[in-house]
């Protein structure tokens, strides 16, 4: 599924493209998006809820600015916990075209799901072209419908330019095997009765030996 992606100006005060969708050339307060696009598996599956964004943002002024993306779905059922618990995870990886001194761009990634948020802040400055970073948290209760969203903050310098893709993915969690504990309490007592008889042999080495046969011994 294709989704809206809503681009607020840094002063919080209009909405600019408050539809845009693979949008070229929509402005932000100095920041021209030349692609702005999301796509979601909605209402996903028992086994992956999954949300991805592609942003492509330039700033043509001579002056720094900030614009904020919000990507969301509330259509939303699978997968949910209990039974079980869920794993989100965060993935964000992009690069820096030019321009921009650094400290100058600055990138802040939320992706969420409802009660649940995760948030990256990946270096996004010329000395690091090429960025990436993922996040994970476990999720014990999560209800059917919920919304999967992506927020991104972004401030670019003076004719800087920067390139993402940022995806948000739900899945249960990998269970522990339920032979695991019994398999690491058996070798823990292997462990424990190995390290008696050594024990136990050490100390009858150590004994001093009685009668005739100490003193054949000691001759």
């Amino acid at each position: 599924m294709q989704l809206k992606a809503i681009i607020r100006l840094s002063v919080l005060t209009a909405l600019c493209c408050g539809a845009l969708v693979a949008a070229s050339g929509a402005n932000a307060a100095g920041i021209v998006f030349n692609q702005a696009t999301a796509t979601d598996n909605a209402p996903g599956t028992a086994s992956l809820a999954t949300l991805e964004s592609q942003i492509s943002a330039t700033n043509n002024d001579s002056a720094t600015h900030t614009a904020i993306v919000t990507i969301s779905d509330n259509a939303f059922t699978m997968p949910i916990a209990p039974p079980g618990s869920l794993l989100l995870q965060t993935i964000i990886t992009g690069s820096v075209g030019s321009g921009g001194a650094n400290g100058d761009n600055v990138l802040s990634f939320a992706g969420s799901v409802t009660g649940a948020t995760l948030t990256s802040n990946p270096i996004v400055n010329v000395d690091n072209s090429n960025f990436s970073d993922t996040e994970g948290l476990l999720i014990a209760s999560l209800a059917a419908p919920f919304t999967m969203s992506e927020v991104f903050h972004i401030t670019l310098g003076p004719s800087a330019t920067l390139t993402f893709t940022a995806t948000t993915e739900l899945t249960p969690a990998t269970p522990l095997p339920a032979a695991l504990p019994l398999f690491a309490t058996g070798i823990g007592g292997l462990g424990l009765l190995g390290w008696r008889r050594k024990r136990r042999a050490q100390i009858k080495s150590d004994q001093p030996l009685e009668g005739c046969c100490r003193d054949d011994f000691l001759k």
